[in-house]
């Protein structure tokens, strides 16, 4: 029996541009995509902009053959790095991504109000996981206390009872993020649960924390 997932399409779209980005009316919203994506999911998307008063800019462009500035002889790149450099949210579904692109990185150089979160082509199953069934607050203070820990410590163990037994030393000089979900302010997002160990010199560099 085949399933459509309308209804899950509706509440991942509302909770990532409404409770998430927490979009408000007037707000211009670019949802970048290509033709290895789903387009009812990039609709619901829309819609959910639309719904509160935004602006939705839905943008398809070709499935390029690689990631980031690989990508670039396949992207319109004047075009839409002069898109993405004039709106409020960019949520970024391209199958192919343009992260670390020349693209992207113009965009932040030349927008500081943007917010940002990739998903890249999640499937509808992978976002209700990932970005459902939890109160952001809640996960903030969760992240944040993980947080604290960390940068009191100088050393990181991780065991479980299957055997898993991993040690590791934490570089201070790093600053340290975190992703809960709220993505009301101008930032690079990423998946809620993600903490995000930075170097000065490599802005993104990651240790994943769970």
């Amino acid at each position: 029996m085949s399933t459509n997932y309308n209804l899950e399409r509706a509440l991942v779209a509302k909770v990532i541009m409404q409770d998430m980005f927490k979009v408000t009316a007037g707000e211009s919203v670019a949802i970048t995509a290509d033709s290895g994506n789903d387009p009812l999911l990039m609709n619901a998307f829309a819609e959910a902009v639309y719904a509160v008063g935004g602006k939705p800019l839905l943008i398809w462009m070709p499935k390029a053959e690689k990631d980031g500035q690989a990508g670039m002889k396949d992207w319109p790149a004047e075009a839409l790095t002069g898109a993405l450099s004039n709106v409020d949210v960019w949520l970024e579904c391209n199958s192919t991504i343009l992260l670390y692109s020349d693209i992207w990185e113009n965009a932040f150089k030349n927008n500081k109000r943007l917010r940002y979160l990739i998903i890249a082509d999640s499937s509808v199953q992978s976002l209700l996981r990932t970005f459902t069934g939890y109160n952001v607050p809640d996960l903030s203070k969760m992240l944040n206390k993980v947080r604290d820990m960390v940068l009191d410590c100088k050393t990181i163990r991780i065991t479980s009872d299957n055997g898993t037994d991993v040690s590791y030393d934490i570089n201070l000089d790093y600053s340290f993020d975190i992703d809960d979900g709220d993505f009301s302010m101008p930032k690079f997002g990423t998946a809620p649960l993600l903490c995000e160990h930075c170097s000065q010199n490599r802005k993104y560099e990651r240790n994943y924390c769970f």
